[in-house]
């Protein structure tokens, strides 16, 4: 069997645990008063468009904040301790001086767990976007909030599950995606709360902060409405485009298996520079505002099985925007560019034939670059995301390998569960052009993962570290007309999905494509 060289050491996951304490440290030391906060939060570009940057913050509950995030700690605990069945076995260690060794000083004790892939990709990124709203609905900052994230993570990794080695993907996953999630919900939650009074705009702002929204009744502070509404009752500062859609696919298979689904899908994103799609000009740094997205699609099959299910959440509150633009309405014209810093979170799953292929993937704060240019009647708009990916990779060769070769002791994340962790890469660009009520646009992403080698939970079982690397690439093009007079638009795509996996000298791979027609809505 092939061996390689472990991409991680000892020395770097002590890098990682003493980063996470050092930023525990900093945050305890950051703590003080709650404290008025007059300035502005969110970069304004046009000065005449500031209402929405201008607003006075709430202020800051440092122990509000660390009294609630305990508080979910413990519900945490409590459940941990009522399911000690479950939990109990992955209790190899005590609360003793050797113990604490391990964890601390030798770091033998930090490793990658074997859990169940939704226990680590879905539990830890919820648990981590309770403990970021958590924070932001207490006055935090972003910084400040993930501050908070990391040292929760720690303390549950540490205190928490003290008969536990420590988890290296938790210490990881929890507070990145965290971040990615809950700085979008919460921002998408303020723009609600901000929209015309009524019942589904409420709902919505208490559904995607419900933290926010308590402390501003406990703190008697009442939600305003902003100025100036669009027709749909939202603000129209900050700029925001929800795009629902509902149609059919039918995707065949480079195997020959064809399937047709029912596709449902949400695509919501947030530009907070004011202006910056508008008429004028000017440039702004921005440390709390920048790009969100939230992205969501299901499809069903006619005989009501689940195909496919992706979300994909995107917050990048720290950048640079510039525009200038004259004219407006139909005639507006120029460009404008903004380039956004953070976090992203991805989780997809796809029903390939005698296999489920699931992706959760942690993409470290990289850059989007915006560029947007209007030209009377004539709008191109071109997306670019970089990043750098932690990823949980469910094996696309594992059942082969291990179906040939059953005696072989890997990882045991790989032979239990059929993932493994990864390092790699992800390149997403998107281009879009309309015209007069007609679309045309497409983008691309791929990405490709490499195995971290040498710190599974049982390593010292393993008989070798076998190599295992996984890509993906996926493209999709559209064209798509408005119904005049309505938010209404018919759009058709071909989207292709190629997958490939390698563990040790095997290798496989999966080919799909599809042909898919949407119905869409637009606000």
């Amino acid at each position: 069997m092939t061996t390689r060289r472990p991409l991680l050491t000892g020395t770097i996951a002590r890098c990682a645990i003493a980063l996470s304490w050092g930023m525990a440290l900093v945050l305890l030391t950051s703590v003080g008063a709650a404290q008025e906060r007059p300035t502005p939060h969110k970069a304004s570009i046009n000065p005449e468009e500031a209402e929405a940057s201008a607003k006075i913050l709430p202020e800051k509950h440092y122990f509000r904040a660390g009294f609630e995030r305990l508080g979910l700690l413990g519900i945490g605990e409590a459940w941990y301790w009522a399911n000690k069945s479950v939990n109990g076995v992955d209790w190899d260690l005590r609360w003793d001086r050797e113990s604490w060794k391990q964890k601390l000083i030798t770091f033998e004790a930090v490793r990658l767990d074997n859990n169940a892939f939704n226990t680590n990709a879905l539990g830890h990124a919820l648990a981590g976007t309770g403990y970021h709203l958590v924070s932001r609905g207490n006055g935090l900052e972003v910084w400040e909030s993930f501050l908070f994230d990391v040292a929760a993570s720690v303390l549950w990794e540490y205190f928490g599950e003290y008969r536990e080695k420590v988890s290296l993907n938790d210490l990881v996953l929890t507070p990145i995606a965290g971040l990615a999630i809950g700085e979008t919900l919460h921002n998408f939650g303020l723009l609600f709360s901000r929209a015309q009074p009524s019942f589904s705009y409420r709902a919505l702002a208490w559904g995607l902060n419900p933290f926010q929204a308590v402390h501003d009744q406990i703190d008697g502070r009442p939600w305003q409405t902003a100025s100036r509404l669009d027709e749909w009752g939202m603000p129209r500062d900050p700029w925001h485009r929800f795009v629902l859609a509902a149609g059919h696919s039918y995707a065949i298979s480079g195997a020959g298996d064809d399937v047709h689904a029912i596709d449902l899908s949400l695509n919501a994103e947030l530009l907070h520079p004011t202006g910056f799609m508008k008429r004028g000009g000017g440039s702004a740094f921005f440390m709390d505002g920048g790009y969100y997205r939230l992205m969501t699609r299901g499809a069903v099959s006619v005989e009501g099985e689940l195909q496919r299910f992706i979300f994909g959440a995107r917050a990048a509150p720290l950048g640079y925007a510039w525009h200038q633009k004259r004219g407006g309405g139909q005639g507006l014209r120029g460009h404008g560019v903004l380039v956004a810093l953070g976090p992203a979170y991805e989780y997809a799953l796809h029903e390939l034939p005698g296999h489920t292929d699931r992706l959760a993937i942690v993409h470290l704060p990289g850059p989007t670059v915006l560029w947007v240019a209007h030209m009377g009647r004539l709008r191109s708009r071109l997306t670019l995301n970089l990043f750098g990916d932690f990823s949980l990779v469910r094996s696309l060769g594992a059942d082969l390998f291990l179906s040939s070769n059953r005696d072989a002791t890997v990882r045991s994340v790989v032979m239990e569960q059929q993932y493994y962790y990864g390092l790699g890469w992800t390149v997403n660009p998107e281009w879009v052009l309309t015209l007069h009520g007609f679309e045309v646009g497409g983008f691309m992403k791929y990405q490709q993962w490499w195995s971290i080698d040498g710190l599974d939970r049982h390593q010292e079982l393993a008989d070798s570290d076998i190599m295992l690397n996984d890509s993906q690439f996926i493209w999709r093009a559209w064209a798509g007309v408005t119904v005049p007079r309505t938010p209404i638009a018919l759009k058709i795509s071909m989207a292709n999905r190629t997958r490939k996996g390698s563990i040790g000298p095997l290798s496989s791979h999966h080919r799909e494509s599809m042909l898919i027609t949407d119905l869409t809505l637009t606000f």
